[in-house]
């Protein structure tokens, strides 16, 4: 048994090392998606861009896709392309890596990003997955995921809709970003209109306490909070939180 877990660790090693990353290209044409189709899903920890509703549906149509595709519980990142090799849905992981924080020195980078729409150069399938540092600023109401090194004059962020961009690296996918993150916010298919870029900072920040130091005290006081409000958000933190403790 246990030269069979050698084996198979070393024909892990293997595969590991000859997998090809993304190489992806940008061009300044109109994407098919539009902010309405930018959906975060708190509660669920996944950010959807994509047309689809389900995850079912993605799967019934990946004979047609290229890039890469990972079931809905797993930690990596879903990033398809159509045939013809042009972006078409990304579900990204935001599980337990959130932290709040200030953007003030991507503020200039990202406000100069590009509007366009990105292409795979190779069309197969990769395991990929984005970096696990999450940001979400309050003041700004902005979500990112960014690289630690950018040169403002070679790397490039490509606003794919008007509030959702990713963050491009010698043509590779390196990092993502959200304005608005608060507004693209869905407890179901709805776009939930209760929650504010506060009591998002303040969720986040209650989530990190518990799982950094088993702190639930901040948790504890917003379910306190909560059972003053009957709309939709609440009720779905109620939910959440009691689940949690």
């Amino acid at each position: 048994m246990e030269k069979l877990s050698n084996l198979a660790a070393k024909h892990f090693l293997l595969l590991h090392k000859y997998v090809k990353k993304m190489e992806v290209v940008e061009k300044y044409k109109k994407s098919n998606l539009n902010n309405s189709d930018v959906k975060w899903y708190l509660f669920d920890d996944k950010l959807w861009i994509t047309k689809y509703k389900t995850y079912f549906e993605i799967e019934k149509n990946i004979s047609n896709f290229h890039g890469s595709f990972n079931w809905l519980y797993d930690s990596n990142d879903t990033v398809l392309f159509n045939e013809e090799g042009k972006f078409e849905t990304a579900v990204i992981d935001l599980a337990g890596k959130i932290e709040n924080g200030n953007l003030k020195e991507y503020t200039n980078i990202i406000g100069t990003g590009k509007k366009g729409d990105l292409f795979l150069v190779e069309k197969k399938y990769f395991s990929f997955e984005f970096s696990s540092t999450i940001i979400y600023s309050e003041n700004e109401d902005i979500l990112l995921s960014f690289p630690l090194k950018f040169n403002k004059r070679k790397d490039l962020i490509l606003f794919i809709v008007d509030d959702f961009g990713f963050v491009l690296k010698n043509h590779q996918l390196q990092g993502w970003f959200l304005k608005n993150s608060s507004k693209h916010i869905c407890i179901t298919e709805v776009y939930n209109k209760e929650i504010t870029p506060k009591i998002l900072a303040r969720y986040l920040n209650a989530l990190k306490l518990w799982e950094d130091d088993e702190d639930t005290t901040e948790l504890e006081d917003l379910l306190a909070e909560s059972m003053n409000e009957d709309n939709e958000f609440n009720c779905a933190l109620r939910e959440c939180i009691t689940n949690l403790l």
